[in-house]
């Protein structure tokens, strides 16, 4: 067969054609790989831990607490005090009861059940770094939230606030970004929304995350933990059914997402059915510092949860890196971070126990 032979022109604008062929496929390759999930029009990324290690909890706290039997909530405030939100009884009508973080002794209990002045009905505790000078307290039932002094609590036997915010009707979700601005998730036309408000309950910014499912009808589909972080202004929100959380820039409005498993694709089947004993769980607890974010990950079915499973902590940094993932063996979701001596307190689920675990950083 004679050799062919093509002027180099003709050569040169094949190549041409053979490039510009090649960069439209690497880019649809690309954004064939773009995966996007709940959250409209942000990609997520897929992380993977850098070091998975076991831990085992520590031993001494099994006479710890003996004023308590049955937490369900817990903190560390002013890196100095144990929070733990109890049961109220007609024998103790206090929803916290206050321990050192260093002795682990008693401090003293605050936060009396009731309507009157200085009382509380249905308090629930808003996750802030265990630096923050005062425990964050929510009360939809009387339409607003306060910065509680503990230690003036206990002393005075009546609850008082340092900082009080309005709550807007239809709030469903609650957390302080600074003594004047505070980020909530709320319903409203039966459409729910991220908003950064003032104290005074007045709206500065919108935040419309999940367009087209935002509907009231999604709320539990769409449960979270949200988490501050006063240094950089940062909200997390660990999400209960996606294995994923999303960071959200209280400043201009920037969101990224970070997921732990390839099931977050998956959130349109979950989005259109109701929540079964076949729903997977996923993150169940979380915490975090400035620098980090500590997650409770069980990725369970509801209905198969008994706990003999364990739990995985999974460490983050506030960019989304996936640095730790640390199992271990009790079935815990509550979590509460002393940065003073590097411990992580958590709750067990089902019999109100605390555990702590060693994690110097």
């Amino acid at each position: 067969m004679p050799w062919i032979r093509w002027p180099i022109a003709r050569i040169d604008l094949c190549m041409k054609s053979v490039c510009k062929i090649s960069l439209v496929l690497i880019a649809s390759l690309a954004m064939s790989c773009r995966h996007t999930g709940i959250v409209d029009n942000v990609s997520v990324k897929l992380a993977r831990p850098e070091k998975s290690v076991p831990q085992l909890a520590c031993t001494d706290l099994r006479n710890a607490f003996p004023e308590v039997l049955n937490c369900y909530r817990i903190q560390v405030v002013n890196d100095t005090v144990l929070v733990l939100q109890v049961q109220v009884c007609d024998d103790s009508p206090w929803h916290f009861k206050a321990y050192s973080t260093k002795t682990l002794n008693y401090i003293g209990s605050f936060g009396r059940n009731g309507r009157g002045p200085g009382e509380m009905l249905h308090p629930s505790i808003a996750i802030k770094s265990p630096s923050e000078k005062y425990l964050c307290v929510k009360d939809n039932s009387a339409g607003c939230s306060y910065l509680v002094d503990i230690l003036e609590s206990i002393e005075s036997q009546s609850t008082v606030a340092e900082q009080s915010y309005v709550l807007p009707p239809g709030i469903i979700d609650w957390i302080p970004v600074s003594d004047h601005e505070q980020f909530i998730l709320l319903s409203e036309n039966n459409a729910m929304s991220f908003r950064l408000a003032a104290s005074e309950g007045d709206a500065l910014k919108e935040f419309d995350l999940y367009k087209g499912h935002n509907e009231e009808r999604y709320v539990t589909h769409l449960s979270s933990i949200l988490l501050h972080n006063e240094n950089t202004g940062q909200v997390a929100e660990v999400m209960v059914f996606f294995p994923q959380i999303n960071f959200i820039s209280t400043a201009d409005g920037q969101v990224y997402s970070v997921a732990v498993s390839k099931d977050y694709r998956n959130w349109r089947s979950v989005m259109n059915r109701m929540l079964c004993p076949e729903t997977m769980e996923y993150y169940v607890g979380a915490t975090s510092t400035a620098d980090y974010i500590f997650a409770a990950y069980k990725a369970c079915a509801l209905g198969q949860d008994n706990g003999s499973n364990g739990t995985h902590i999974h460490i983050f940094d506030w960019n989304g890196n996936f640095l730790y993932d640390i199992s271990v063996a009790e079935n815990i979701d509550n979590l509460a971070y002393d940065s003073m001596n590097g411990f992580l307190y958590c709750k067990v689920r089902g019999d109100g126990v605390i555990v702590r675990y060693d994690l110097k950083m």
